[in-house]
């Protein structure tokens, strides 16, 4: 994922990958879990692992597809700018 900024006349370029958060096992996997069990009810972890397999796959895809989209593409009255691409 990259961030970009552009404010005061200079532009910010920060990665952020996006494999970050299924890489390491803390925050975001809690919170994922969390998620999938409110809504789908108690399932067992191994049901859970498949669903983020799968997550982690439409992810790596939808990166290759919507390179130069942007998800979010934010502008201000005086010319501050934000960009997030996958």
């Amino acid at each position: 994922m990259i961030i970009k900024v552009k404010a005061n006349g200079r532009k910010f370029i920060i990665p952020v990958p996006v494999m970050l958060g299924f890489l390491c096992p803390g925050l975001t996997a809690k919170i994922i879990k969390k998620e999938i069990k409110k809504d789908f009810g108690d399932l067992s972890d191994k049901q859970i692992r498949f669903a983020l397999r799968k997550m982690k796959k439409a992810l790596r895809d939808s990166k290759k597809i919507m390179k130069d989209i942007p998800l979010v593409d934010v502008k201000s009255s005086n010319g501050e700018e934000v960009k997030i691409f996958l």
